[in-house]
């Protein structure tokens, strides 16, 4: 499994380069938008709806027989589209988990959350400005409510998704370093924060963090502890002040009142 794609039962380090009609959905009259089944690089094709897999084969993999609906093509980075079903209007089950850890209407809002049918989740989309004052999507990740799926997805390189809430407090605490998006808005609000979408930090993201501060503070969940110190550990090892913060619960879990206790709690 590479953590910057989606997470397949294949373990396949490949990435998405298109979408088609799952023939399996078909079959049972689902599928009526036509692009159920991801299409991946290396060959092998997956259905979040029906779990319909093949595996690659590298004898046939060629961009014809990919059928590829992207404008991209094996050689060049892919272009990366949301579902064609996200809507704003989130599903009750999304609502509910985002409840639970107080994230506001607002903060629904400002971070631009979206809810897809067909994969049953909730979409965090990334976006990234351009030099001609547009922005792309770099990608987006997906909180699913459907058992027997892989509870998180990444569509798009880690490597390039910046995610930073509360960037105007760098110079108070650096970069605090979380897991996924939700403990990025909670802690966000009084720390410039980033989510890794995972439990570990590329070179390349190593290097990319040091033009934001030179202080980064790993916050992981509580069973990514050691993770966190490993990654710590690598940072320091090239330059960086680093920290570790472990606490019983998740980030998203704690109260604001209770986030900036843990902060100011912090040898800097």
């Amino acid at each position: 499994m590479r953590e910057n794609n989606v997470y397949l039962p294949s373990g396949s380090k490949s990435y998405l380069v298109g979408k088609t009609k799952c023939p399996q959905c078909s079959k049972f009259g689902r599928d009526r938008t036509g692009d159920n089944l991801a299409l991946y690089n290396d060959g092998h094709v997956f259905c979040f709806s029906c779990r319909y897999y093949k595996p690659s084969n590298p004898r046939m993999v060629t961009k014809q027989k990919m059928k590829m609906e992207l404008s991209s093509s094996l050689d060049e980075k892919p272009v990366i589209k949301l579902p064609t079903d996200t809507t704003i209007s989130l599903d009750s089950r999304a609502g509910l988990w985002l409840a639970k850890y107080d994230i506001t209407k607002d903060e629904v809002l400002k971070n631009g959350l979206l809810w897809s049918s067909n994969m049953e989740g909730l979409i965090f989309p990334f976006y990234k400005n351009t030099p001609d004052k547009g922005v792309i999507l770099e990608g987006y990740h997906v909180r699913t409510f459907v058992k027997g799926r892989p509870k998180y997805i990444t569509i798009g390189s880690r490597d390039e998704i910046f995610w930073y809430h509360g960037l105007q407090y760098a110079k108070k605490h650096g970069i605090i370093l979380v897991e996924d998006c939700v403990s990025a808005i909670k802690i966000g609000r009084q720390a410039c924060t980033l989510p890794l979408l995972g439990a570990n930090i590329s070179k390349r993201k190593q290097i990319d963090l040091y033009k934001t501060s030179e202080i980064l503070i790993f916050w992981l969940d509580y069973d990514k502890a050691d993770e966190a110190y490993k990654c710590a550990a690598q940072c320091a090892a090239i330059g960086y002040s680093t920290k570790v913060i472990v606490t019983k619960d998740d980030p998203k879990v704690y109260l604001d009142t209770e986030v900036n206790e843990i902060l100011d709690g912090v040898d800097y």
